[in-house]
């Protein structure tokens, strides 16, 4: 289908227009070079790692994009609510302290 749709075409037009040889070119391709969606989703979970990184208040290892990826077709485990009571009282903080020092100027 990822095929066609780069081609603008029918899946059967695609289907007519390649054989099985070259078929297994293209995804061979694909594994080596991802294209589309999947590259655009990988950009933006480095983008996405990129400033979570530069946070000057973070603590801790540093992000990595794969934890940023979509997960299509899993199921999700269901975050531990303490985690998340944490997580979101040092984005607090962390947001306190960017505007107390920014108001001092």
């Amino acid at each position: 289908m990822k095929l066609a749709r780069q081609w603008g075409c029918t899946l059967g037009e695609a289907q007519a227009r390649c054989d099985s040889h070259e078929f297994a070119l293209w995804m061979a391709e694909e594994t080596i070079e991802p294209s589309g969606e999947l590259r655009a989703d990988w950009r933006m979970a480095q983008l996405c790692a990129v400033i979570v990184n530069s946070n000057p208040y973070r603590k801790g290892r540093a992000a990595k994009p794969s934890e940023f990826m979509p997960r299509w077709g899993k199921q999700y485990e269901r975050p531990d609510p303490l985690a998340l009571e944490r997580l979101a009282k040092s984005f607090v903080a962390a947001s306190n302290a960017a505007v107390k020092k920014t108001k001092k100027k």
